[in-house]
């Protein structure tokens, strides 16, 4: 498996990881999907295009969880402290 120096499983994560908010969004309804069942052409060649490969299920599990976790962090590190807006 690769990982990289700091010990981290690179194949756990998404080659490609979406910036935008609702592409990121997209991406872990469709990984989810994938977790279910085969995709649609469509919905296959959207996840490629989101996340730069098509994931068998038992990666998808990972990479949604990954994803979700990645997204919660995201919308952590924007909230503003209540500190900022009393000033």
């Amino acid at each position: 498996m690769k990982k990289e120096k700091t010990g981290k499983d690179l194949s756990r994560i998404p080659p490609n990881i979406p910036k935008n908010p609702s592409e990121l969004e997209r991406a872990i309804i469709l990984v989810g999907n994938r977790i279910k069942a085969e995709l649609k052409e469509k919905s296959r060649q959207e996840l490629k295009k989101l996340l730069g490969a098509y994931p068998n299920a038992k990666e998808a599990e990972i990479w949604k969880h990954f994803l979700k976790t990645l997204r919660k962090e995201r919308i952590e590190t924007q909230e503003p402290k209540l500190e900022d807006l009393q000033n």
